[in-house]
């Protein structure tokens, strides 16, 4: 069952005197009235998660199924994983460890596109999926212009909130941009960034405080004007590194 407690304050009066005291239940799924509905059984992984809309998300992980409820017990909807493994003792299994609903603003403008530009039916569309491009991102139009790094594994992610200025201009050196990081998806501190770099350029040094970094740049004169994505990209855990892209323009260069 998935269970939502309400913990209690173990330091009840004073410190000679404390108790522990009964955590208790205000939410539970399956209820106990209506256990019968929905069976769950997973001797190992499965999980749960609280979502924005009161609505909790399930994974019933030796089933390999997922399922939305509202807080009343209904099925809002569910999946099942359809795809198997075969273990080492010869046995096929549709496990899941565990799924994590992402709403669509996480996904980030740069890596989708202007939600005005999608399809209907695109705002469920899964982080990495595979584009008929290739490319690991979902396609959108208006994204042609718009490089990615190509040929590194390496996965977009929304963890850019802004930078500033919006713009750089061609055929100047030394410019100074400010990156804001999401603090949900930076890494920490220690990690250092394999490159930082808008297109082909690469920023000539940065520095990084919290979740500010100042990057600076070189913009070469013949740099063609242009909205391009910056990319911030540093090791993943898996070996492969992850990029953090975010849209910035490049103005035309004034020498004439």
């Amino acid at each position: 069952r998935v269970v939502e407690l309400e913990l209690p304050n173990y330091m009840n009066g004073a410190t000679s005197q404390a108790r522990v005291l009964p955590a208790q239940i205000v939410w539970q799924y399956p209820s106990e009235q209506d256990v019968a509905r929905d069976v769950l059984f997973a001797d190992h992984i499965s999980g749960a998660q609280r979502l924005e809309s009161g609505n909790t998300l399930i994974c019933s992980g030796t089933e390999g199924r997922f399922f939305e409820v509202t807080s009343q017990g209904e099925i809002v909807w569910e999946y099942v994983n359809p795809f198997e493994s075969t273990t080492p003792n010869g046995k096929t299994s549709n496990e899941v460890f565990r799924c994590e609903r992402y709403e669509f603003a996480y996904l980030s403008t740069a890596q989708v596109g202007a939600s005005s530009s999608l399809p209907p039916g695109t705002q469920n569309v899964a982080v990495g999926e595979q584009s008929e491009s290739g490319s690991g991102a979902p396609s959108a139009s208006g994204l042609a212009t718009q490089p990615t790094l190509q040929g590194t594994g390496a996965t977009p992610a929304p963890g850019i909130t802004q930078v500033d200025p919006s713009f750089l201009s061609a055929g100047t050196s030394n410019q100074l941009l400010t990156i804001t990081l999401n603090y949900q998806y930076a890494p920490p501190e220690h990690i250092q960034f394999i490159r930082i770099a808008i297109a082909d350029v690469e920023a000539a040094s940065w520095t990084r405080n919290g979740d500010t970094i100042q990057a600076w740049f070189d913009i070469p004169a013949q740099f063609s004007p242009g909205t391009y994505n910056i990319l911030v990209v540093f090791p993943g855990r898996e070996g492969e590194p992850i990029t953090f892209s975010y849209p910035i323009t490049i103005q035309a260069s004034e020498q004439h």
